[in-house]
This record gives structure tokens, C-alpha cells and sequence, in this order.
């Protein structure tokens, strides 16, 4: 019998399962080129997968960095779709919405 604690923290994993997307434990990728978005400041963002969760690095044109972490992460077969994220730079942190990604052969490709 699963306990009341481990019962809550499996139902995000459960909807994801109901929904036909699953967690992609067996799929990964580190350092792979993604699109920064059309209005952004920011060059040469990369994208890390481990399965779980999506890691978005960011480089400003002056050198500083930004990272996106997005966790509560499922693969269905058009893309990564993330429920929650965080935004850490030198400035600090703060919270993300969701976001998605979409996949070609594995790895992400620009919006």
C-alpha cells in the first residue's frame, strides 16, 4: 500500500501516464543547440535533458548567464512538456511557468 506522501507526490506522474505521455527515463541529451526565441537578447542557448528534467542554458551578448530549470518533465511523440520551472542567474532565482519543446530525432529544434 502506497503511503499518503508518496501516494501525493505520484500524481502528477499518474496524470502524465493517463494522458498518453510518459516520463522518459531511457531518453537524454546534454549541450544541444535550441532556439533562444525571436524577441530574446540572448545567443547560443543549449538544452539538457536527463529525462526528468529540461536545463536551458542562456548566454547574454556581455557574458553573463541564465539558466532555466524545468522539472516534472514527460515525452509524448511531438515534444518534452514541462509543468513548472525556475530561472537562476547572477541576479537570483525566480519561478517559470510551464513549457514545451519539440523533438526531431531525439533532440530539440528551434519554435
Amino acid at each position: 500500500m502506497i503511503g499518503g506522501r508518496n501516494k501525493t507526490a505520484m500524481l502528477p506522474v499518474l496524470a502524465l501516464l493517463a494522458g498518453g505521455m510518459a516520463p522518459a527515463v531511457g531518453q537524454s541529451f546534454n549541450d544541444a543547440p535550441i532556439s533562444c526565441g525571436q524577441r530574446s537578447h540572448y545567443k547560443n542557448c543549449t538544452a539538457a535533458f536527463d529525462g526528468w528534467t529540461l536545463t536551458i542554458s542562456h548566454r547574454h551578448p556581455e557574458g553573463k548567464d541564465s539558466v532555466a530549470v524545468y522539472r516534472r518533465c514527460a515525452v509524448d511523440a511531438i515534444g518534452i512538456h514541462c509543468a513548472v520551472g525556475e530561472w537562476r542567474s547572477e541576479a537570483g532565482k525566480g519561478p517559470l511557468g510551464g513549457r514545451s519543446i519539440g523533438l526531431r530525432n531525439g533532440l530539440p529544434f528551434p519554435d
